[in-house]
């Protein structure tokens, strides 16, 4: 730790990095995607089925990161704009299970590619072995904050 700053003023700093990060990546992805109609998380809602399909609501709210009321109100927008469906859980029927329509695993693709040409961007003048340091830095900070 340097030694003229103070865990709190290096806990400060790290928080507003991530932070800016996640806004410019938001940005980034609004502004690609305008054209489409996807906003804000639609887009890694979409990724997530992808990888999980069927998918309830609980489990997008705790993997995404986002309350369970603001999945929900991103799920009926999804729908109305036609990238998902959306069951009702036979085993829970408070719950539903979202899967990919066929215009959302169109939509895959282009998601996909804008968020390799971003990882591009925030990498570019790293080394593979900076890069996976970050990344190790990241995963071992996280934990931490876990505790």
């Amino acid at each position: 730790m340097p030694e003229n700053e103070s865990h709190q003023d290096i806990a400060r700093t790290i928080s507003r990095l991530v932070l800016q990060l996640y806004r410019q990546r938001r940005s980034y992805m609004n502004t690609k995607l305008a054209d489409t109609g996807l906003k804000g998380p639609m887009y890694m809602l979409l990724s997530t089925l992808d990888h999980v399909p069927g998918s309830s609501q609980d489990f997008m709210a705790q993997h995404i990161g986002i309350d369970k009321s603001g999945i929900a109100r991103t799920a009926r927008e999804l729908e109305k704009l036609g990238y998902i469906r959306r069951e009702i859980d036979d085993d829970n029927r408070r719950q539903y299970r979202m899967y990919l329509t066929e215009k959302g695993n169109e939509m895959l693709p282009v998601i996909r590619g804008y968020l390799s040409e971003w990882g591009r961007m925030l990498t570019k003048g790293l080394s593979e072995h900076q890069v996976l340091e970050v990344i190790s830095l990241m995963e071992h900070m996280c934990k931490n904050a876990e505790q």
